[in-house]
């Protein structure tokens, strides 16, 4: 069974169909909500709401939820309403609202404002949910914002004041910030109408995803031996497998140097040592010889880095090559990602290849660089070369790779 997605071109008679087994999974109560709204203006997709409203997870009870205290989803209403039935403020600062909550989204922290208009002589504020150097309101304050709630005295020393922890004061303190916690827990849940509100809220939020279930019944294995049959969870399995696309693999061949050409020469003459047993294992073996073919078939530097950079290389075919998908690509700001499975890359100027790519692929990869070869140049255009300004902010391999070969210029100076 296919479906097609209302947020694709609902015009377009071809734009937009998914499988059953996609479609019907990811967040299905953003999907039913669309579908919804989509129906009232196109009934073929009545079909939609149907069957995504029987795919919607089931609702969490609420002894399944963990409401608590500074959870950003709760509205300050309920917290103010809290405050002031547990608290019990005197009736004026009630009737005038002179105590209130509020939660900026912006910067994720709750605030309540006039702390301490009760005054001293409130016993629920200093006693009962408080201490007289941290009242309620502000342990209350604390505990929405996930602070312990400490006091401070300010002492003189050597003519400066200076703050320190007063741990009785802040033993105290955090006990009543328990105590306020505990009141919460058993607050949250007593109202019924208060009880259906934040269910419902808690699981519009966060109970929305439905997992996906794969569905192979529909694969013809064609050229499969009749005589087997497998079973619904072996073709469920095949159709787990089936959505992942297809990569696009380029094979680089580059013509060897002739120093190339001479070090593989070396190899052979290394690789015909190790046969005739002439050599330790510990000092070369085959292992060793086949990774340094590798690397001199990347380039020649990663054997001697004074070798000359050969503009052929097979390195540099990989910078042209990241150079032209840039200039295809760059309209659509994408970016790119390389990988070098030549291992993990040390800490050395002769085992990276990162460190050579550094400072060859200044210019050609990202054009609003000016050309540099020195350690100096190449830092000196760092900051400006990598703003945002620059239009080559998307040349991950250059900042990785300048990262990197900075990392071993300081690796040098304390080696």
């Amino acid at each position: 069974m296919i479906f097609k997605d209302p947020a694709a071109d609902a015009d377009d008679p071809e734009a937009g169909w998914q499988t059953a087994d996609e479609y019907l999974s990811g967040n299905v109560r953003d999907k039913l909500r669309m579908a919804q709204l989509a129906a009232e203006s196109h009934p073929e997709f009545k079909v939609n709401v149907e069957a995504l409203d029987k795919a919607q997870p089931k609702d969490l009870e609420a002894s399944e939820i963990d409401v608590r205290l500074g959870a950003t989803w709760l509205a300050p209403s309920i917290v103010q309403q809290f405050m002031m039935e547990t608290f019990q403020p005197p009736y004026r600062i009630r009737y005038n609202n002179a105590i209130t909550v509020r939660y900026s989204p912006y910067t994720s922290e709750w605030r309540i404002s006039n702390k301490s208009a009760t005054g001293f002589g409130d016993i629920m504020a200093t006693e009962t949910y408080g201490t007289r150097r941290a009242n309620a309101y502000k342990i209350l304050e604390d505990t929405l914002n996930l602070r312990d709630s400490r006091v401070y005295d300010t002492i003189e020393e050597d003519g400066k004041e200076k703050r320190v922890l007063n741990q009785n004061e802040t033993t105290l303190a955090q006990q009543k910030q328990q105590a306020i916690k505990d009141a919460f827990a058993g607050w949250v849940w007593k109202d019924p109408q208060r009880r259906a509100l934040l269910v419902k809220k808690y699981n519009e939020l966060f109970n929305t995803t439905r997992p996906r279930e794969y569905d192979g019944s529909h694969i013809h294995f064609v050229g499969m031996n009749p005589e087997i049959d497998l079973r619904e969870h072996q073709r469920n399995a095949v159709a787990h497998v089936l959505p992942v696309p297809d990569a696009k693999f380029e094979t680089v061949v580059v013509k060897p140097s002739e120093i190339q050409q001479d070090m593989v020469q070396a190899l052979s003459e290394r690789a015909a040592e190790v046969h005739s047993g002439s050599v330790a294992p510990s000092v070369d073996n085959m292992l060793k010889i086949t990774s340094d073919g590798r690397k001199i078939g990347l380039d020649q530097r990663l054997m001697n880095s004074a070798l000359p950079d050969d503009p052929s290389s097979k390195l540099n075919a990989c910078v042209n090559n990241v150079l032209r998908i840039w200039n295809d690509t760059k309209e659509q700001k994408l970016t790119q990602l390389i990988f070098c499975d030549m291992s993990t890359p040390r800490v050395t100027a002769r085992s990276t290849s990162m460190m050579i790519f550094a400072p060859s692929c200044s210019t050609p990869v990202c054009p609003n660089r000016r050309s540099s070869s020195s350690t100096t140049q190449i830092r000196r255009t760092r900051k400006q070369n990598f703003s945002p300004r620059c239009a080559a902010d998307r040349c991950v391999c250059c900042w990785a790779a300048l990262q990197k070969w900075e990392q071993v210029q300081m690796s040098r100076r304390f080696s």
